[in-house]
């Protein structure tokens, strides 16, 4: 027996609508937190620029929403002491030429009161990650005298998890569920490390870490959190 008109305009709303939720749900993206440490060792050049460039393709991010940098310091001549209020940050993500490539700042001058302290850009460098997997980090000192040494800075990134590839943070790096509910990490997870080189899964209460993408290495990886 066919339906009135009515309702099959009824049943076809209802199916439309169905499918509207399955596409939105199909749309949600994992949002993680991947954290690495990067060790430099270098003096900022007095009234110069440090530039300090690397290469992460093992990040298992395809979208950048911020970046957060923690720049640990030192004042490695105690004739020459160190002017904080001198020194001014930014951040770069891609190669020079490269289409997407973009700097957002960090810091300016007489911003940083600390040897040891920690800075976020979000709009300036929101957008793809770049096929390059380069960033560099530049720490400016404006005015001579003083002369301040990079000893190393973490480097963290939250942003959109990808479908697949590799994800390695490195010794001791931390991987973080960025949202609630479940996160999913569709790149294989690699660890060589052990014991404070162990990598370190963070979950948050109301979160979760599903590692989707397996794992690799023979190293160990560390709960945090309460999820």
């Amino acid at each position: 027996m066919n339906q009135p008109k009515t309702q099959q305009g009824k049943t076809m709303n209802l199916f439309l609508i169905l499918m509207g939720m399955m596409v939105l749900a199909g749309a949600a993206h994992a949002q993680l937190t991947v954290e690495k440490k990067i060790t430099v060792d270098k003096n900022v050049p007095d009234n110069g620029v440090l530039r300090t460039g690397f290469t992460w393709s093992g990040s298992g991010l395809s979208y950048v929403d911020s970046v957060s940098v923690s720049v640990n310091l030192s004042s490695p001549f105690t004739s020459n002491p160190i002017d904080l209020s001198d020194l001014s940050g930014s951040i770069r993500h891609g190669l020079t030429g490269e289409e997407g490539a973009r700097t957002g700042t960090l810091f300016s001058a007489g911003s940083m009161n600390s040897m040891s302290q920690t800075f976020t850009q979000a709009a300036s460098l929101d957008g793809n990650w770049l096929a390059s997997n380069y960033w560099r980090l530049d720490l400016a000192d404006g005015q001579g005298g003083g002369i301040a040494q990079l000893e190393d800075f973490t480097f963290s990134v939250t942003g959109t998890a990808a479908n697949s590839g590799t994800l390695d943070v490195g010794a001791g790096g931390t991987i973080a569920a960025a949202s609630a509910g479940t996160q999913e990490i569709g790149a294989a997870i690699t660890s060589s490390g052990s014991g404070t080189n162990a990598v370190k899964l963070n979950a948050g209460a109301g979160k979760t870490l599903q590692a989707s993408g397996g794992l690799s290495g023979s190293g160990e990886l560390k709960k945090q959190g309460e999820g």
